[in-house]
C-alpha cells in the first residue's frame, strides 16, 4: 500500500494501487440511516419508475432545491 492525497479533503489517506487504477465517476456513497419501511417504499418507488434509487434521490433533491430556494446550501439561517 502507499499513501495518496484525496483531492476533496486535504489529508493523507491509505489507498491501494487498485484505488488509483479505478476510473473516477464523480459519484460517491451517501450513507444515511432511515427506517426500514421508508427504505422499502423508496426502493419500490424507484423500481416502479424504472430507475435506480440513487437516480430517484437526485430527482428528489433537485425538486427540493427548486421548491425551497431560500434553503440552498451555504445560506445563512
Amino acid at each position: 500500500m502507499h499513501a495518496c492525497i484525496d483531492d476533496a479533503v486535504p489529508v493523507m489517506r491509505a489507498c491501494s494501487m487498485a484505488d488509483s487504477a479505478k476510473p473516477t465517476t464523480g459519484k460517491e456513497p451517501l450513507q444515511v440511516r432511515i427506517p426500514t419501511s421508508v427504505k422499502r417504499a423508496f426502493k419500490s418507488a424507484a423500481a416502479l419508475r424504472g430507475i435506480e434509487p440513487n437516480e430517484l434521490f437526485v430527482e428528489v433533491w433537485e425538486h427540493y432545491e427548486q421548491t425551497h430556494p431560500n434553503n440552498a446550501p451555504g445560506d445563512a439561517k
